[in-house]
């Protein structure tokens, strides 16, 4: 009897059955890179893509309501942006965290 008719192999050959499991979660994995995986061409030509414009993007959503906040800004600081600049030109602003739906 020969090495290959007892079909054993060195162990250093061996490699483990992989488990049901275990190989159903590397299918389920190597699927989802592959749709992760940014595709060589883009959904929209480049040159089919334009600039939005203000108006256009007001249009599409509501702008922010942060007019009272701009307001403020202006008030407090127009003085200090109109000396001339100097070592001191940082200023740092610090606002409160508000939540959605408040200001």
């Amino acid at each position: 009897m020969t090495h290959t008719d007892r079909r054993l192999i060195p162990v250093t050959d061996y490699v483990c059955p992989a488990l049901p499991a275990d190989e159903w979660f590397r299918v389920l994995w190597r699927r989802i890179l592959a749709r992760l995986r940014p595709t060589e061409k883009s959904f929209i030509a480049d040159d089919q893509l334009k600039r939005a414009t203000l108006r256009r993007l007001d249009q599409v959503v509501a702008p922010p309501a942060c007019g009272p906040i701009l307001a403020e800004l202006q008030g407090s600081i127009m003085d200090w942006l109109s000396q001339p600049p100097t070592a001191e030109r940082i200023k740092a602003i610090v606002r409160l965290p508000v939540r959605m739906g408040t200001s």
